[in-house]
């Protein structure tokens, strides 16, 4: 059995987290919290807005940030607006993620786009240097 967010999923035939010792459960407390944040300093990582720990045994071995933050992929067309045109596009979307409860928003944007060096101005801080991937899920994939 395996223990996910709202539901336990009964793998009759193989599970293969738990074949592996391996258990994914939403963070419960501050203690898990600390453990994780402990476990990823260890490592060389940080800890950003887990949802979920990844453990062996009562060892932490990673976390997941499971739809936590949310993130605002934007395109402004560079002919039809204008720079005050976008902050106000800005502040708009940044009030709809507000009213969705959340404190924090991330806003990809591409180094050589002209918003790049405005970012910081608007309060945004350089998050990390990743590269991000996608991948499209199909209903009922394992």
């Amino acid at each position: 059995m395996t223990t996910t967010d709202h539901k336990t999923t009964d793998h009759k035939t193989t599970d293969p987290l738990g074949a592996r010792g391996l258990e994914v459960r939403p963070v419960r407390n501050s203690l898990e919290r600390a453990q994780l944040a402990a476990a990823a300093q260890e490592d060389n990582h940080s800890l950003i807005l887990p949802t979920h720990g990844i453990w062996r045994g009562q060892t932490a071995v990673g976390y997941a940030s499971v739809c936590a933050t949310p993130c605002v992929h934007v395109w402004f067309s560079t002919k039809a607006l204008k720079a005050r045109d976008s902050f106000a596009i800005i502040q708009h979307l940044e009030q709809l993620v507000r009213d969705r409860g959340h404190g924090i928003v991330i806003v990809p944007c591409w180094e050589q786009s002209p918003f790049a060096r405005l970012m910081p101005h608007l309060g945004y801080a350089p998050f990390l240097q990743t590269t991000l991937y996608a991948r499209v899920l199909e209903k009922g994939e394992n």
